[in-house]
């Protein structure tokens, strides 16, 4: 990823460049971020916003989205076609559904 101009403006996201198999580019990441750097852009990570008691009020909100995501991509690779076994996380009559451990405690856990 070659970038040429200048950034300007706001900056909704930084997208997180991917290489053909999937795998993070993380030479372009750091380009990208040098490139940012360069232009003067000012940048926030909304995870680390805090409050003046120190909460991380937009932590909860992306940690329980990413714990309700968790279980979908799981049951997605435990399908055939993504290499699983063809299990059916839900179940259908007759046919138990498949047994989960969760791994952690925390709102990511939790919203798993």
């Amino acid at each position: 990823m070659k970038l040429t101009s200048t950034a300007s403006g706001v900056i909704v996201i930084a997208p997180t460049p991917f290489m053909p198999d999937g795998a993070i580019d993380a030479a372009s990441i750091d380009r990208m971020t040098d490139f940012f750097v360069a232009s003067g852009v000012t940048g926030i990570a909304y995870e680390t916003v805090q409050t003046p008691d120190r909460r991380l009020p937009l932590l909860m909100p992306m940690s329980e989205v990413a714990g309700r995501m968790a279980t979908q991509v799981g049951a997605t690779y435990l399908q055939k076609n993504h290499g699983g076994r063809g299990v059916l996380m839900g179940g259908v009559p007759g046919v138990a559904p498949a047994s989960v451990a969760i791994l952690g405690a925390g709102t990511v856990g939790a919203n798993a």
